[in-house]
Protein backbone atom coordinates (compact mmCIF):
# COMPACT_ATOMS: atom_id res chain seq x y z
CA UNK A 1 0.00 0.00 0.00
CA UNK A 2 2.79 1.73 0.87
CA UNK A 3 4.47 2.22 -2.83
CA UNK A 4 0.70 2.38 -4.00
CA UNK A 5 0.11 5.63 -1.77
CA UNK A 6 3.28 7.40 -2.56
CA UNK A 7 3.27 7.16 -6.12
CA UNK A 8 0.12 9.45 -6.34
CA UNK A 9 1.39 11.89 -3.65
CA UNK A 10 4.63 12.07 -5.77
CA UNK A 11 2.65 12.99 -8.91
CA UNK A 12 1.14 15.69 -7.32
CA UNK A 13 3.86 17.33 -5.72
CA UNK A 14 5.31 17.30 -9.48
CA UNK A 15 2.10 18.46 -11.41
CA UNK A 16 1.85 21.22 -8.27
CA UNK A 17 5.34 22.15 -9.06
CA UNK A 18 4.81 22.15 -13.21
CA UNK A 19 1.70 24.35 -12.70
CA UNK A 20 3.66 26.91 -10.19
CA UNK A 21 6.07 26.94 -12.45
CA UNK A 22 3.82 27.62 -15.34
CA UNK A 23 2.73 30.42 -13.64
CA UNK A 24 5.18 32.48 -12.12
CA UNK A 25 6.91 34.30 -15.25
CA UNK A 26 9.74 36.31 -15.24
CA UNK A 27 10.16 38.84 -17.61
CA UNK A 28 13.06 41.16 -17.62
CA UNK A 29 12.92 44.90 -18.55
CA UNK A 30 15.02 47.31 -19.12
CA UNK A 31 13.74 51.45 -18.98
CA UNK A 32 15.80 53.69 -21.09
CA UNK A 33 16.63 55.82 -18.27
CA UNK A 34 17.89 52.89 -16.31
CA UNK A 35 20.10 50.50 -17.30
CA UNK A 36 19.80 48.18 -14.58
CA UNK A 37 17.20 45.29 -15.64
CA UNK A 38 14.71 44.72 -13.47
CA UNK A 39 12.92 41.22 -12.56
CA UNK A 40 9.25 41.56 -12.38
CA UNK A 41 7.24 38.37 -10.99
CA UNK A 42 3.70 37.11 -11.67
CA UNK A 43 2.37 35.30 -8.77
CA UNK A 44 -0.31 33.04 -8.75
CA UNK A 45 -3.49 34.00 -6.28
CA UNK A 46 -3.51 32.34 -3.04
CA UNK A 47 -7.06 31.15 -3.91
CA UNK A 48 -6.01 29.71 -6.84
CA UNK A 49 -3.16 27.62 -4.90
CA UNK A 50 -5.29 26.67 -2.52
CA UNK A 51 -7.31 25.36 -4.87
CA UNK A 52 -4.87 23.50 -6.53
CA UNK A 53 -3.88 22.13 -3.61
CA UNK A 54 -7.52 21.44 -2.42
CA UNK A 55 -7.85 19.40 -6.21
CA UNK A 56 -4.23 17.37 -4.83
CA UNK A 57 -5.33 16.19 -1.72
CA UNK A 58 -8.82 14.56 -3.19
CA UNK A 59 -6.88 13.30 -5.83
CA UNK A 60 -4.49 11.59 -3.56
CA UNK A 61 -7.68 10.63 -1.38
CA UNK A 62 -9.26 9.27 -4.32
CA UNK A 63 -6.09 7.24 -4.64
CA UNK A 64 -5.22 6.02 -1.44
CA UNK A 65 -8.77 4.98 -1.05
CA UNK A 66 -8.48 2.79 -4.35
CA UNK A 67 -5.41 1.30 -3.43
CA UNK A 68 -6.91 0.30 0.07
CA UNK A 69 -9.57 -1.20 -1.83
CA UNK A 70 -7.83 -2.77 -4.03
CA UNK A 71 -5.90 -5.02 -0.74
CA UNK A 72 -8.78 -5.49 0.56
CA UNK A 73 -10.12 -7.49 -2.10
CA UNK A 74 -6.90 -9.06 -3.72
CA UNK A 75 -5.29 -11.46 -0.79
CA UNK A 76 -1.76 -11.31 -2.25
CA UNK A 77 -1.80 -7.61 -1.86
CA UNK A 78 -3.29 -7.97 2.15
CA UNK A 79 -0.16 -9.75 2.47
CA UNK A 80 2.23 -7.60 0.84
CA UNK A 81 0.64 -4.70 2.90
CA UNK A 82 0.74 -6.59 5.85
CA UNK A 83 4.65 -6.97 5.37
CA UNK A 84 5.21 -3.54 4.67
CA UNK A 85 3.35 -2.55 7.37
CA UNK A 86 5.05 -5.02 9.93
CA UNK A 87 8.29 -3.77 8.43
CA UNK A 88 7.31 0.13 9.33
CA UNK A 89 6.44 -0.64 12.53
CA UNK A 90 9.55 -2.04 12.90
CA UNK A 91 11.90 0.55 11.98
CA UNK A 92 9.30 2.65 14.12
CA UNK A 93 10.32 0.90 17.17
CA UNK A 94 14.39 1.16 16.22
CA UNK A 95 13.95 4.67 15.26
CA UNK A 96 12.11 5.55 18.52
CA UNK A 97 14.55 3.13 20.29
CA UNK A 98 17.75 5.27 18.91
CA UNK A 99 15.87 8.37 19.65
CA UNK A 100 15.49 7.51 23.24
CA UNK A 101 19.27 7.02 23.63
CA UNK A 102 19.57 10.30 22.23
CA UNK A 103 16.81 11.98 24.14
CA UNK A 104 18.53 10.39 27.57
CA UNK A 105 21.90 11.14 26.40
CA UNK A 106 20.84 15.15 25.99
CA UNK A 107 19.28 14.47 29.60
CA UNK A 108 21.85 13.51 31.12
CA UNK A 109 24.09 16.32 29.60
CA UNK A 110 21.70 18.61 31.09
CA UNK A 111 21.55 17.46 34.29
CA UNK A 112 25.28 17.31 34.80
CA UNK A 113 25.16 20.86 33.36
CA UNK A 114 22.02 22.21 35.81
CA UNK A 115 24.37 20.28 38.85
CA UNK A 116 27.25 22.16 38.05
CA UNK A 117 25.65 25.43 37.38
CA UNK A 118 23.97 25.22 40.68
CA UNK A 119 27.27 23.98 42.83
CA UNK A 120 28.76 27.23 41.17
CA UNK A 121 25.85 29.58 42.66
CA UNK A 122 25.78 28.18 46.24
CA UNK A 123 29.58 28.40 46.25
CA UNK A 124 29.15 32.36 44.93
CA UNK A 125 26.35 32.97 47.66
CA UNK A 126 28.79 31.48 50.34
Amino acid sequence: MRKTSVIPAFIALVLLSANAKAQTATIQAATPSDSVARVIVAQPAVDESLANLQKAAEDLSKAVEVAATKIVNNPELKVAALQVAAGAVGLAQQSLAQQLKTIEAALNAAARQIAVAQSSIAKKQE
